[in-house]
């Protein structure tokens, strides 16, 4: 007894210890990825004022190069006014040539003077007209009339001085003159037009500039709203995280203290019923011995005792199959306790179906079955004051137990502990599975792990039936081989369900350093050479 009782210490301080560990493994897995994403949020806004900085400075250079367009188009409109006034000035000189008598100043008289031609060609026409009627006279003097009544009109020779000849050059010059006025104004109406042009291209384009700034304005601003909210939600869902995680902790811990404290009513039970039976043994010691005919009929009354009691139990089996009756009279102080429980898949937390429950008193040897629904519930009754095994079968799974005391619970129902089980795998560390390799001490996933991963992230997305095992392994002069194990097989899992594996098709297992493939276990010398063959995880794909 003394033993066992400091085997369950040393095993109680030993859990703890590895309690602690994994606390602060985890905390500081926590912290990690806590400063890893604030480091990944200020690279994120030093990216992003990298970005705005050079889109102003994008934008300025835009500003910049359209005032040197609009720069360049100012002069060279200035440049084409002045190659038009040249050119004007070049025809001016041109018709100053052909005629002396037209000047700068006088451009309004020439528009005057050609408007006395045309009335000029009228007159000459009532001239000859006139000629015919009333003879060379009347028509000399009406000619110094006309000369008379308008100054500036050029006289002009009436029929009677000029000849046909010269009759001819002034109209070819008068024709001349009006061939020039148009040719003017059609210039003026082209330069005109051509600006006109110019300035409905120069507005459109300006116009253009304008609609492209605002759209990238707003392309900016929905851009930086958009990356603002996106780093609200990562905020939020790290702190929901964090809060998920902090409470399972506390669920966990409560839970485990709930257990440590189930185990120790149990222990002191035991330990009572232990000293019970040992008072009774004594007893029986001190008292005399019975004579060989009060013997042989005290066996023959315990054979009787036992056939009528198994009996009694058959015939209590069939009217009660869910309830386990140890005695063959029920004492009034006892009750029928209903319990109830639930199954649960130890990794994946499904819940299992069709498990085998067996229910036995302690150091009893009748017993009674029951399976669990397809939710993983079940129930049974039996009787209150007793200790019981419950026992938890199911194939491909490890065999686990419960023990239920009774001994002092007046309440007529009770509900037991949830119970995982744990899928039985016979793991070889000596078959050739591929491997991931992990430093000492370190649950960091290695550089380069992607790579060996895609082909097998591939066929499982191609290949709904395939499912992958992974076990994690630790060296035995790791400080904590069974976490880093588990961590590791962990952190390889999560990775391929952030690439969109369903939980349900990863399956991992923690081995520690308990079956090490270097053969090397705690106590025994090793080559750090051989030790790092058991800091790795292994993997394979397996077909459901």
């Amino acid at each position: 007894k003394l033993e066992k009782e400091r085997i369950e210490k040393l095993t109680a301080e030993k859990t703890q210890k590895e309690k602690e560990a994994a606390d602060k493994l985890r905390k500081e897995q926590e912290d990690a990825a806590v400063a890893k994403l604030e480091k990944e949020r200020k690279e994120k806004l030093t990216a992003e004022k990298t970005q705005k900085e050079k889109e102003a400075a994008d934008k300025l250079r835009k500003q910049q190069e359209d005032a040197a367009l609009v720069k360049l188009e100012k002069e060279r409109k200035e440049k084409l006014a002045t190659d038009k006034k040249k050119e004007a000035d070049a025809i001016l000189a041109k018709q100053q040539e052909e005629h002396p008598y037209q000047t700068q100043q006088d451009k309004a008289k020439i528009d005057k003077e050609t408007a006395a031609l045309n009335r000029a060609d009228s007159m000459l026409l009532a001239d000859k007209q006139r000629k015919e009627k009333n003879g060379k006279v009347t028509a000399a003097k009406q000619s110094v009339e006309t000369q008379k009544m308008d100054p500036s009109v050029t006289v002009i020779p009436s029929d009677s001085v000029m000849t046909d000849k010269q009759r001819k050059e002034q109209r070819d010059r008068d024709l001349v003159k009006m061939k020039r006025a148009r040719e003017e104004a059609e210039a003026r109406m082209l330069v005109e037009k051509r600006d006109k042009e110019a300035k409905e291209k120069m507005a459109k384009k300006e116009s253009k500039r304008l609609a492209k700034e605002l759209a990238e304005q707003s392309k900016l601003r929905k851009k930086s709203e958009e990356q603002a909210r996106k780093l609200t939600e990562d905020q939020q869902r790290i702190t929901a995280k964090k809060v998920q995680a902090e409470t399972e902790q506390r669920e966990l811990e409560a839970k485990r203290a709930h257990e440590e404290q189930e185990k120790k009513n149990l222990i002191s039970q035991r330990e009572k019923l232990l000293s019970n039976q040992q008072v009774r043994v004594a007893r029986d010691d001190n008292q005399e011995p019975y004579n060989n005919s009060e013997k042989a009929v005290q066996e023959g009354n315990q054979k009787k005792a036992i056939a009528d009691y198994q009996r009694k139990i058959k015939d209590d089996a069939v009217s009660s199959p869910d309830v386990v009756n140890l005695n063959t009279a029920r004492p009034a102080s006892v009750k029928v306790i209903k319990t109830r429980g639930y199954v649960k898949n130890g990794q994946t937390e499904d819940p299992l179906s069709n498990v085998s429950i067996n229910i036995r008193r302690l150091n009893g040897i009748v017993s009674q079955e029951v399976a669990s629904d397809n939710n993983g519930n079940y129930q049974f009754s039996v009787d209150s004051g007793y200790f019981y095994l419950v026992s938890f079968y199911k194939d491909k799974y490890e065999i686990s137990k419960q023990i239920l005391d009774l001994t002092s619970y007046k309440k007529p129902e009770y509900t037991m502990l949830i119970q995982y089980l744990k899928e039985h795998d016979e793991f070889d560390p000596a078959s050739k599975m591929p491997s991931i390799q992990f430093e000492k001490n370190s649950p960091k996933v290695p550089e380069g792990l992607w790579s060996d991963l895609e082909p097998i992230v591939k066929m499982m997305q191609e290949v709904p039936q395939l499912k992958m095992k992974i076990y994690g392994l630790g060296s035995a002069d790791e400080d904590y081989p069974m976490e880093l194990s588990i961590t590791r097989a962990r952190l390889v899992a999560d990775m391929m369900m952030e690439v969109g594996i369903k939980p349900g098709r990863i399956r991992i297992n923690g081995v520690g350093s308990f079956r090490p493939r270097s053969g090397c276990v705690e106590g025994k010398q090793c080559t750090q050479e051989q030790y790092k063959m058991d800091r790795v995880v292994m993997y394979k794909v397996i077909k459901d």
